[in-house]
């Protein structure tokens, strides 16, 4: 299914602030009506993960920390 910009917008918001993907669902369907089909568990993890780490990795590593 191909969801609006908006929808994935309020979908990362609704995660952020509950941090599980039940809670996104309810939140979803009362927004955007009950039998509106909210996102799968994984599309919403794979909404959540930050687009950096997957192009370019991890931000630092630990042999460019100094003590």
């Amino acid at each position: 299914m191909d969801y609006t910009v908006q929808q994935k917008i309020w979908t990362v918001i609704w995660y952020g602030m509950h941090g599980q993907p039940k809670k996104v669902q309810i939140e979803y369907r009362k927004k955007f009506g009950r039998k509106a089909k909210a996102p799968s568990r994984k599309t919403i993890h794979d909404w959540w993960l930050p687009p950096q780490s997957i192009e370019f990795g991890p931000i630092w590593s630990w042999s460019s920390v100094s003590c």
